[in-house]
């Protein structure tokens, strides 16, 4: 019996899981021998360069940015 193949959508999924799963463990790595706040700076400083690299402007890039800052203090209010 052939297995089906995995869809394009479920590649992503599994791409996006895989990246989250990646991110929280390299936190706790982290954590293990850095203060919070320190990795807390880090992660911060690596996203938002990646949001000045891959966006097109220096707009774009703070709208980006914006968007994550506006989503986490809405899911906060939750």
């Amino acid at each position: 019996m052939s297995e089906q193949p995995i869809t394009k959508e479920e590649t992503k999924e599994l791409a996006h899981e895989l990246l989250w799963e990646n991110l929280v463990n390299s936190g706790r790595t982290g954590l293990l021998n850095l203060s919070p706040v320190h990795v807390a700076y880090m992660t911060l400083l690596y996203s938002m360069d990646l949001c000045m690299d891959i966006a097109p402007d220096e707009e774009e890039a703070k709208r980006m940015i914006e968007n994550v800052l506006e989503d986490v203090l809405k899911k906060e209010k939750d």
